[in-house]
């Protein structure tokens, strides 16, 4: 309460849910790697309005990431419209960065990509899947919820400074 005090907003008001993985979901035409391609980057970065510095950090993020990760890609048209990564470890599988087009939005294609991205933690080892979602974004939480992942864990907001 001494931020708030202080004039300090609270911003991105955030959930963390988690929930057991789910096997045998149908995954559509999905296209995984090992590593993220320029074109996958260059989609995520443009559908999350990451431009610049802020776009460089996120893609040296996941350059540094050590432990076994999947990137997902749906296609439409030949290119990239939905895309989603996850890290597994422990048993659990951190889904992130899940993005569809504007253009291509409810038509399922973020469920495919962290479809298949369960199968892929599953072959990994991982039982348990967890992530974060803005707590405001009703659709992606009940696409997560569809998917087995709604137990909430926390909430979280950030501050900014007046």
């Amino acid at each position: 309460m001494r931020l708030e005090a202080h004039g300090y907003a609270a911003e991105g008001h955030s959930l963390t849910l988690i929930g057991p993985l789910q096997s045998g979901a149908a995954a559509g035409e999905v296209e995984l790697s090992s590593v993220p391609s320029p074109e996958w980057l260059a989609t995520l970065n443009r559908i999350n309005g990451r431009e610049g510095e802020t776009a460089r950090v996120f893609d040296t993020a996941l350059a540094a990431i050590d432990v076994p990760a999947a990137y997902a890609a749906v296609r439409r048209d030949g290119r990239i419209v939905s895309g989603a990564y996850a890290a597994a470890g422990d048993g659990w599988l951190c889904l992130e960065a899940v993005a569809t087009d504007p253009d291509w939005r409810g038509r399922g294609l973020a469920a495919e990509a962290v479809s298949a991205l369960m199968a892929w933690g599953s072959g990994q080892g991982a039982r348990a899947a967890g992530l974060q979602v803005q707590a405001g974004n009703a659709s992606a939480q009940a696409l997560y919820r569809r998917l087995g992942i709604g137990r909430e864990l926390y909430r979280y907001h950030y501050r900014k400074a007046p």
